[in-house]
């Protein structure tokens, strides 16, 4: 019997390119794919397009506020988990949560830390 793994494959959305490369590593480290987005435009269009298992969006981007692409999502799939991730753990974090995302980390973060975020994001999916 031969068992395949399917692969989930998320939206990440960050702004900063190097992050973003660490992110995206990480993610493909775990065994996921992810297409990346550098502002709300390139991930709406890219969401729009694709069908993702998970997102991850930073709240600080250049042409409007990572809540903003949260409520836009959740507005079409709002089972869709959403980790949302920002340098401020304060007013950035409360706006991520109040737009809806289901979980929260405060960068920088650790390997560790993201791993569990992601797995419990995931889990709490099915």
């Amino acid at each position: 019997m031969v068992v395949y793994k399917v692969m989930s494959t998320g939206l990440l959305v960050e702004d900063n390119k190097e992050v973003a490369k660490l992110i995206s590593d990480f993610l493909s480290i775990l065994g996921y794919s992810v297409d990346t987005a550098f502002n709300i435009n390139m991930a709406l269009e890219l969401f729009n397009k694709n069908r993702y298992d998970f997102v991850i969006t930073d709240e600080n981007l250049p042409d409007r506020e990572g809540s903003y692409l949260v409520k836009q999502i959740k507005k079409k799939s709002p089972c869709l988990p959403i980790l949302g991730i920002s340098g401020n753990q304060n007013e950035q974090a409360q706006a991520l949560l109040s737009a809806g995302v289901d979980a929260f980390l405060t960068k920088p973060f650790t390997f560790q830390e993201f791993r569990e975020k992601i797995n419990a994001l995931l889990q709490k999916k099915h």
